[in-house]
């Protein structure tokens, strides 16, 4: 139980420290939202390779599943493919990246959120409270 807490704990620590990161790149002068979506990207993978790992044993055959739930779930609004490609420093195929939100999806832990981009819609990741 105690080890909830601290998980829990660091973990708001870590999102707290993306915010003022986020934050302080918005008041930057000449700050594009492009700047901020890498650096946000970038930030979040640091940390969620820092964080307290909470195994759901969501897949005892890939890791992946594990690994991106926890980057999605650090992620404050969420990921899109593009990030959680460049998350896996575009060293998974899609397939495997597709396995692992379905089965993300299906166990209920994120959701998904299509967007309106003016070309392709995109599709957002989100962490449930479940």
């Amino acid at each position: 139980m105690a080890e909830d807490r601290d998980a829990a704990a660091a973990r708001r620590a870590l999102f707290q420290e993306n915010c003022r990161l986020m934050i302080e790149k918005l008041h930057e002068p000449g700050a594009s939202a492009r700047e901020l979506e890498k650096t946000s990207s970038a930030k979040v993978q640091a940390n969620a390779e820092q964080a307290p790992k909470t195994s759901l044993l969501l897949a005892e055959t890939d890791p992946s599943v594990d690994k991106l739930y926890d980057a999605i779930r650090l992620a404050p609004k969420g990921m899109t493919r593009t990030q959680i490609r460049d998350y896996f420093n575009r060293h998974k195929q899609k397939g495997e990246i597709d396995r692992a939100l379905s089965r993300l999806v299906a166990l209920g832990r994120i959701k998904v959120v299509r967007e309106e981009t003016g070309g392709r819609p995109a599709e957002r990741y989100i962490a449930t409270t479940k």
